[in-house]
């Protein structure tokens, strides 16, 4: 993966929701961050959902709040 293969798109997310990682059709990935966090909560955000790709969450069998516990250390 290069950073070419990531897209960032930012918009309104509902609720509680920093950031979402899809996986497109052609293997590249779609990270959407919300418009309304502050520059630095969008940075963070980003390297959270950058581990995610990285670390292959998202072929994972587990659940998004499993990974997010697991990577949160709460598991």
């Amino acid at each position: 993966m290069t950073i070419d293969d990531v897209n960032v798109v930012y918009i309104a997310l509902p609720g509680k929701v920093k950031g979402i990682t899809t996986e497109n059709e052609d293997g590249s990935f779609t990270i959407f961050i919300d418009k309304d966090l502050s520059s630095d909560q969008q940075r963070e955000t980003y390297l959270h959902e950058m581990d995610h790709i990285a670390s292959g969450d998202l072929r994972s069998i587990l659940s998004a709040d499993q990974i997010e516990k697991i990577s949160y250390g709460r598991i």
